[in-house]
């Protein structure tokens, strides 16, 4: 089943049920015309399909027309809502089922039958109360702090790195600027040695970071060492990851393709491996020519062969997959994003079965995976049980 067969079955199902559930408690307090199955599903069918039919299939075939900013804010919103409502709603009814087989508790069954547009209210402050928190988990981000040891020396002194690593700002048209100038602000008091980005840095279209001049922002980044990135499956879904990649570098982010580049100035070799998008069958939907967007991606061995592995390696790879393939080259610490930690439950839970490593710091041997749930978000502007993070890695090195 494709991605978009999967979210069309999906919101089906969610129709189906908030659908009906909405009306077993409200129903008694609709206006006439809502009484008309022809009128009510419909609309419960629109308010559910409203975000895919905007967001996915408008921008695709209509994407010369743009629609207002504060119009895609609000479907972003109402499907963040309407995914939170589906998840407390089934929560509630299962517990409601539960109590429906405990003769002890059937005063509370009753109450449930003949009270329901209280216990409507009640579900519907519950999941009004979590978009609320999550909108504030979402724009207000932490910094999230590892500390590792690399048993390999560096051209420093006192043998320590600072990295600051970001992904998945998924910016687009409705992001605040605002947010961004006082994100950079606090990367820039963190005195990093190196700042990295694991891509996702657009949602899709590049169009916005260049409409409202994210690159001034982004060149406002200060580190030792410099700022790099590398692209994530997002940037390769817009118009041209090669047209992306050239904009972050305008940006002053060094945008690396499947390249090795050693920085002499620290005794380090970082690896900037391209997302394994390209070369993809998705490729034949993207009009860029460039024959790096048509060619799969390089192997982490590959890459390898180009560095000294007496120094330390350190890779940025947006998808954390293939992680016992980096170990065993003998890559000594990744940077990835992608996993979102799930953003919303139950995706955190999905997510844990894909990825060995969906969130934080896992060590195999003298090799580390990082992985960042984000600072951005995808489809609704919410988080529940993740946050939007700032990740600081302090490493120490072997002495010289």
């Amino acid at each position: 089943m494709s991605f978009i067969s999967f979210l069309l079955t999906l919101h089906l199902v969610i129709t189906a049920y908030l659908g009906w559930r909405f009306q077993w408690a409200f129903g008694a307090f609709f206006p006439a015309p809502l009484d008309r199955w022809y009128v009510y599903w419909p609309m419960i069918l629109l308010i559910v399909a409203i975000y895919p039919l905007t967001h996915f299939y408008f921008n695709r075939h209509f994407a010369h027309i743009e629609l207002p900013s504060w119009f895609l804010l609000t479907t972003a919103l109402l499907f963040g809502f309407l995914a939170i409502a589906f998840t407390t709603t089934l929560m509630f009814d299962i517990v409601a089922l539960i109590v429906r087989f405990i003769k002890a508790a059937q005063p509370v069954t009753q109450y449930i039958h003949h009270h329901r547009p209280i216990v409507g209210l009640f579900v519907l402050t519950l999941i009004v109360a979590q978009v609320v928190y999550g909108f504030y988990l979402a724009h207000t981000p932490r910094e999230t702090y590892f500390s590792i040891h690399i048993d390999k020396p560096i051209h420093r002194e006192n043998n320590r790195l600072r990295i600051v690593h970001l992904s998945d700002s998924h910016i687009l048209s409705y992001t605040s600027t605002e947010s961004y100038e006082k994100l950079v602000n606090r990367i820039n008091a963190l005195d990093p040695d190196l700042i990295v980005f694991t891509g996702d840095i657009v949602d899709r279209s590049i169009k916005p970071f260049i409409d409202q001049n994210f690159s001034a922002i982004f060149s406002r980044l200060r580190s030792r060492y410099g700022v790099y990135a590398v692209l994530g499956n997002h940037e390769y879904y817009g118009e041209s990851p090669t047209l992306a990649a050239e904009t972050f570098r305008r940006a002053g982010l060094r945008t690396m393709r499947d390249e090795v580049l050693y920085l002499e100035d620290v005794g380090v070799t970082l690896i900037g491996r391209d997302d394994r998008t390209r070369g993809s069958k998705r490729m034949a939907l993207v009009s860029d020519q460039d024959p790096l967007t048509r060619t799969p991606r390089a192997s982490v061995a590959e890459l390898v062969t180009l560095a000294d592995p007496a120094t330390p390696l350190i890779m940025l790879d947006h998808q954390p997959f293939e992680l016992d393939l980096a170990a065993t080259a003998k890559i000594d610490l990744q940077f990835s994003g992608h996993t979102h930690n799930g953003q919303l439950f139950p995706f955190n839970l999905i997510v844990a079965q894909i990825f060995e490593n969906p969130w934080g710091l896992l060590k195999k041997g003298s090799y580390h995976s990082i992985v960042s749930c984000g600072v951005g978000t995808w489809g609704p502007p919410l988080r529940l049980l993740s946050y939007s993070e700032i990740v600081v890695t302090d490493i120490t090195f072997a002495e010289r």
